[in-house]
């Protein structure tokens, strides 16, 4: 990324304009580094206006000719120059209803895959809380200063269990994942990926490791984890691991795992690895000398919005963030997730070229805008696209809305 020095318009510092959050401490220092400018008793503001750009104020054409233009009151921030936070809802932690199954004729539907590693023992009482949810389809409310624990039940058996604010939701077959209530959570594109990725090596009977780049809540890699582990003929699967900056999504996801697997412990099974991390620095975990120990599966749902980030000369930590696509998430865990706080579509080809093993296969989702910059970085990164999945809106839109791309390293 391209680096410019300036100085800053508030308080004269030179400060040095960034593509991305720069690597290193400075990345992991913060979920999202620049997104508030100011913090007050642990209190955030929210992020820079992206109309006015922060300056609280945006130029009209002037009604008299050979004028200047004219300056008004930013009508997003009302000439704050900054957005509100999202000031999340605090409600007790639920398991949402299980879904609807279809019958066909008597014997009801039931779904695939492997019973969650949660549910295996059904005489604890939070197991008993999900089959609640799941046989009688209703929410059920998780009040945890009451609940009490079974009589030699260990604290690490209930870590799956929604806290304040936390939802337990379904996610594929029978597994759940955790997310926060009016923060991040999975979407379309991740279960588009998710299929595109377990469809791509369904005939594939050699996959032994597999790696999530920014993985976020792990819903991605538990989707195809769960896929993997249907296809009969590969019992080889032995390395799954993701990677994710935001500490608050690495909790999440690791306890997702602890409910629908379990660890290398207590399974028969692979049990996935969530490193906290920044996958552009160099990790012991990823980096193999042994060909071999290389990915043969790598995926990826990079955020899709272009931000500059404005970095001290002095402490070098980011002071704020300005996007130049599309508006800044007034959710500070949604902001890296959309937009390019640690790297686009060219990190995540850059790392899987490096991580890939020769005949491996990376699947990556992109916006469909950045449709060019995706081929562009696949060639850059000795990457080929054999394989294009575009997903639309809605029906008769003449341009996709994003496109999942299946790529393998060139021969």
């Amino acid at each position: 990324p391209s680096n410019n020095n300036n100085k800053d318009k508030e308080s004269g510092e030179v400060v040095t304009i960034s593509r991305f959050v720069p690597k290193g401490q400075v990345s992991l220092s913060d979920d999202a580094p620049g997104w508030s400018t100011k913090k007050d008793n642990n209190n955030e503001d929210g992020p820079i206006c992206w109309k006015c750009k922060g300056r609280g104020t945006k130029e009209i054409r002037n009604s008299i000719k050979g004028e200047p233009p004219l300056k008004v009151m930013c009508r997003v921030c009302q000439g704050r120059g900054k957005l509100a936070s999202r000031k999340l809802s605090i409600k007790p932690g639920m398991i949402t209803r299980g879904r609807k199954r279809p019958h066909n004729g008597e014997e009801e539907w039931k779904p695939k895959g492997s019973q969650p590693f949660g549910l295996l023992n059904t005489t604890t009482d939070s197991s008993k809380l999900v089959q609640k949810a799941n046989n009688e389809l209703v929410d059920v409310i998780i009040n945890s200063s009451k609940r009490k624990r079974e009589e030699g039940e260990e604290e690490e058996e209930c870590c799956w269990l929604p806290r304040v604010s936390e939802q337990l939701c379904n996610l594929v077959g029978s597994w759940r994942i955790l997310q926060k209530i009016g923060s991040h959570r999975w979407t379309t594109d991740d279960l588009v990926t998710a299929y595109v990725a377990i469809d791509a090596t369904s005939t594939n009977n050699s996959i032994e490791n597999y790696l999530d780049l920014g993985t976020g809540n792990a819903s991605v890699l538990q989707m195809v984890t769960w896929g993997l582990q249907q296809n009969k003929n590969n019992n080889k699967l032995k390395r799954i691991i993701g990677i994710e900056a935001r500490s608050e999504a690495v909790q999440l996801a690791r306890r997702s795992i602890q409910f629908n697997i379990g660890d290398q412990n207590n399974n028969e099974n692979s049990s996935p690895i969530v490193i906290e991390g920044d996958f552009r620095d160099d990790h012991p975990l990823l980096l193999e000398k042994d060909k071999d120990k290389k990915f043969d599966l790598i995926t990826g749902t990079p955020p899709y919005f272009e931000v500059k980030f404005h970095s001290s000369d002095k402490n070098k930590a980011v002071n704020k963030a300005v996007i130049h696509e599309g508006g800044m998430p007034t959710c500070k865990q949604s902001a890296p997730a959309r937009c390019e706080f640690r790297g686009g579509m060219e990190e995540y080809c850059s790392a899987a070229s490096c991580y890939l093993h020769g005949s491996g296969m990376f699947v990556v989702c992109e916006n469909w805008l950045n449709h060019e910059r995706t081929i562009l970085a696949a060639k850059a990164y000795n990457l080929c696209i054999i394989k294009q999945v575009r997903v639309y809106g809605t029906e008769g839109k003449d341009s996709p809305l994003f496109c999942v791309y299946v790529m393998n390293k060139k021969k």
